[in-house]
């Protein structure tokens, strides 16, 4: 509608105007994965904004053409689309869109295993935010830290940059990277054998209005949740959910990542392992044919069979920080995050984390499950005799 509105001129404000409503498009093809259309979009948006001379405008949309070639599976192309607005980022003197850029081109580096190259340039981001980064610069920074410190082998200050970065996304409401996050932390959970609180990251992923509005988000979902469904003794339900995977993979005309395929091939063999060869491509056949919304319902159910059969570990066996122990006690009597950070002095990012931790280690998947178990488990009446 805005097109229809703006002239179609070759000069001036207008043809800027123009140019970056059509890069906005490409923005949402991109997001609703429809990545043949995003291209065609962003292509144009970047020959208007070339020939206008308009250099901020050319790194947006070379950033974000970068970033469609990671959506894409290939991110060495992303590496290439980079070194140009790199490039014209330190020559403007651009420091904020520099650092944005620098972010992201460290997680197509780190998954090429070029972490010399990513930590290079997180290192020039974090120099650059320390002057006044945004609180979206800073979330998108910890993202990317996580990136590196994953595939660098260390999943603790994975997770933990992971939290930093949702706890600030959270601040902004900004409900689509909230969502991005969710499977990140579900993969730390299921490496740390927490398959209850793997599945349970995902499901909440999917009840994001975003999520299902997204399709390479939902084939990251489903991946997952195949992994956690295989790793939990669900290998049927596993390989349906890799072959709904499949099909919106193929919906995109697009492949995972490097990474993400050895970690599906790692799935598939576990799945072939328990089911045997013919079962298990039967099933994810089957999978293949799933309608989208029937295959976010079972990638659903494979967190409601974990929760409802999970062990209850015992109470001795949880070991809480004093801070800890502070969060549950006004978690049981329903405080939000931000009342108890108002109560215990605390920021909202810190209280998430908080928050975050304790479900790990009572092994429940919700604020609501993690108050039934601290009264079931008696660390209730301990808290209340402790902090009266």
């Amino acid at each position: 509608q805005i097109l229809t509105l703006v002239p179609p001129d070759e000069t001036g404000e207008a043809a800027a105007r123009r140019a970056r409503v059509i890069h906005l498009v490409g923005i949402l093809r991109h997001h609703a994965g429809d990545y043949a259309d995003a291209t065609s979009w962003y292509e144009t948006a970047l020959a208007m904004r070339s020939s206008l001379g308009d250099l901020g405008g050319q790194v947006e949309t070379l950033h974000n053409m970068a970033l469609l070639a990671d959506s894409l599976g290939d991110p060495e192309r992303a590496c290439e689309l980079y070194a140009a607005p790199i490039r014209l980022c330190r020559e403007m003197g651009d420091d904020t869109r520099l650092a944005r850029t620098l972010c992201s081109y460290a997680i197509s580096a780190i998954a090429l295993d070029r972490r010399d190259e990513a930590v290079q340039a997180l290192e020039d981001a974090e120099a650059i935010l320390r002057d006044g980064g945004s609180v979206r610069d800073y979330a998108r920074y910890w993202l990317s830290r996580g990136e590196v410190a994953w595939h660098s082998g260390d999943p603790e200050a994975a997770r933990q940059c992971w939290e930093e970065s949702r706890a600030r996304y959270q601040q902004l409401g900004d409900e689509h990277w909230v969502a991005v996050l969710l499977p990140k932390l579900s993969r730390v959970a299921l490496a740390a054998h927490q398959t209850v609180r793997a599945a349970a990251l995902i499901a909440e992923a999917l009840g994001h209005g975003r999520a299902s509005e997204e399709l390479g988000l939902v084939a990251d979902l489903l991946d997952v949740q195949a992994a956690v469904a295989a790793a939990s003794g669900q290998a049927e339900g596993a390989a349906r959910l890799l072959g709904a995977a499949d099909a919106v993979y193929e919906t995109m005309a697009a492949v995972p990542s490097p990474f993400e395929r050895a970690e599906r091939d790692r799935t598939a063999a576990a799945i072939e392992a328990a089911l045997g060869v013919p079962a298990a491509a039967h099933a994810r056949e089957a999978g293949r044919e799933l309608p989208l919304g029937r295959a976010v319902e079972e990638a659903l159910a494979v967190a409601e069979v974990l929760a409802k059969t999970a062990p209850t570990p015992p109470a001795d066996d949880i070991v809480l920080t004093r801070r800890e122990r502070d969060v549950l006690r006004l978690l049981v009597e329903g405080h939000t995050d931000r009342e108890i950070g108002a109560a215990l002095f605390l920021s909202h990012r810190t209280v998430a984390t908080h928050v975050s931790n304790l479900l790990a280690k009572l092994g429940v998947p919700s604020r609501a499950a993690a108050a039934t178990a601290a009264v079931r488990r008696g660390l209730v009446d301990e808290l209340v005799r402790a902090f009266p």
